[in-house]
């Protein structure tokens, strides 16, 4: 979007944007929080299993072993999950455009700007929210990471426990 001159429609366009992607990083965080429970559920109901078993089945103890790594990677995920959650807006300088200032400001404050102060401080939200929608993305990539691995393992567990349970183990 061009900017007219001295005008801040430019970084007012942009920081419509980044408030879109922050949106869908929380929608993201809050779809897989629910798959991360779903598998940790699942995968922790596996525990009782592996506790009855003989000692010394040394096919039941690396089914064990693989539980106990894909709930581990599984909670990994949800903990960057959970610190998406939680980058803020930093204060870098005064803006109009930002929350926590405007409710600190007066009014007068707030109606009294030039052009160029109202385009400044557009441009300086649109860094905040730049670094936040930044921070949020680069967790859920952390437990996207993690994520599939957990269940990849939680599928060899379970399927080295009905190996176990029918007698091959």
């Amino acid at each position: 979007m061009p900017d007219q001159e001295g005008s801040a429609a430019d970084a007012q366009f942009v920081q419509s944007m980044l408030q879109l992607t922050i949106t869908n990083a929380d929608v993201k965080t809050s779809v897989l929080v629910a798959a991360i429970a779903l598998t940790f559920g699942v995968g922790t109901t596996a525990i009782p299993f592996y506790q009855a078993l003989v000692p010394g089945a040394w096919l039941a103890l690396t089914g064990a072993v693989v539980g106990v790594v894909a709930i581990v990677y599984c909670g990994i995920a949800g903990m960057h999950l959970v610190l998406s959650l939680r980058p803020r807006m930093k204060h870098r300088e005064f803006s109009r455009y930002s929350l926590p200032d405007i409710v600190k400001a007066s009014v007068d404050e707030l109606v009294s700007t030039t052009p160029e102060d109202d385009r400044r401080e557009a441009w300086v939200q649109v860094k905040n929210l730049a670094e936040i929608s930044a921070q949020k993305h680069a967790h859920i990539r952390r437990a996207l990471t993690y994520y599939p691995v957990s269940v990849a393992l939680m599928i060899v567990a379970a399927a080295i426990g009905i190996v176990v349970r029918s007698g091959g183990g």
